[in-house]
């Protein structure tokens, strides 16, 4: 709302140069901290982090339309909260669920039925009028949808890569929680250069160039990992993930603009709330998927390197498989007739 709008590209880059910096300084600084303090110190590390969000955020965020009271969809709320719950739950705990069908079965039918339900209530309020808590009608908009599916796939990866390379490099290769951390500092740095770079790339050519590009480097890297676990050692992993790193940084943030393009202005509101919530599922997802499948693996031997190397072998596979939908979902997306290029800028 409030940046120049033939500038948008860049500023949705200059956004994720935020966003893919806080992923190289988090486990990085994290690492050091544990282990020189101890884990209980990254709680308190937190709290200055956080002040100073707030004082930044007081000081700079500023209402830029009309607003006024509206009913809060609270049912909504508690509706997709059961849902993502029992379904992180699910995921989380496949392995062990599986010797306990009867609660396996019980969280899958309270995922199914919890959006089910929450699907209905949303639909209700429309026709009433109302505001609901997530507008499902901006799925009726094929670009959207599918831009939105891809930026869930990127999401899912970028976290699922996060926790297997530190993983990964303390059990398998021996380093310390620092060292381990410090894999992911030079991607992240060079993704947050090329997020502003990205940006403008979008203003001046569109959307094509620079999202095919970044699912190549995606499928790229994650072909590249399929051949690195286990053979390469810290520095390899390193250089592979500036490939994934770049793929991110001419992305995430141009998939935003792109798909958000794609949808009247008068919902692009409800198509960023959608957004947002899908990166955190999918990041959560992310995360909990591959840690189930390394554990199955590490549960099924007495010997824990070879385990962890081979779940996160299996971890990649799957990473991949995502990263071909990711794609799949850019190209279908890319077919618009009309020119996101110019709409964006009224995002």
């Amino acid at each position: 709302e409030q940046a120049p709008l033939d500038k948008m590209g860049l500023m949705m880059g200059a956004a994720m140069l935020v966003c893919a910096l806080a992923p190289a300084v988090g486990p990085s600084v994290g690492g050091y901290i544990v282990s020189t303090f101890g884990w209980r110190m990254i709680f308190i590390a937190l709290l200055p982090v956080l002040l100073f969000s707030l004082a930044a955020g007081t000081y700079a965020i500023r209402q830029s339309s009309d607003y006024g009271p509206r009913p809060f969809d609270s049912r909504g709320l508690i509706l997709l909260g059961a849902a993502f719950t029992a379904f992180l739950l699910l995921t989380s705990y496949l392995h062990d669920l599986l010797s306990e069908p009867l609660l396996l079965a019980l969280l899958l039918l309270l995922t199914v039925f919890s959006l089910l339900l929450f699907v209905r209530q949303e639909k209700r309020l429309l026709q009433r009028g109302a505001h609901p808590l997530l507008n499902i009608t901006i799925l009726r908009h094929r670009a959207f949808t599918l831009s939105a599916m891809g930026l869930l796939c990127f999401q899912f990866v970028c976290l699922g890569i996060g926790f297997l390379l530190p993983n990964f490099s303390q059990i398998v290769q021996g380093e310390t929680a620092f060292t381990a951390g410090c894999i992911l500092l030079p991607g992240c740095i060079v993704g947050a250069m090329f997020a502003p770079v990205s940006g403008r790339i979008y203003d001046s050519l569109g959307a094509r160039k620079p999202l095919l590009t970044g699912s190549a480097l995606l499928l790229l890297s994650l072909l590249l990992f399929q051949f690195a676990i286990p053979e390469v050692g810290t520095l390899g992993l390193t250089a592979i993930y500036v490939l994934f790193a770049m793929g991110q940084g001419l992305s995430v943030g141009n998939i935003l603009t792109y798909g958000l393009s794609a949808l009247p202005k008068a919902i692009r509101a409800d198509g960023n709330a959608f957004c947002n919530t899908v990166q955190q599922l999918a990041g959560a997802v992310g995360t909990s998927i591959p840690a189930a499948i390394v554990a199955a693996c590490q549960q099924s031997t007495q010997s824990l390197a070879p385990a962890t190397s081979l779940g996160t072998s299996r971890a990649f596979l799957l990473l991949l498989f995502v990263g071909l939908l990711q794609a799949l979902c850019m190209s279908i997306a890319l077919r618009r007739t009309t020119a996101p290029h110019h709409s964006s800028h009224e995002c």
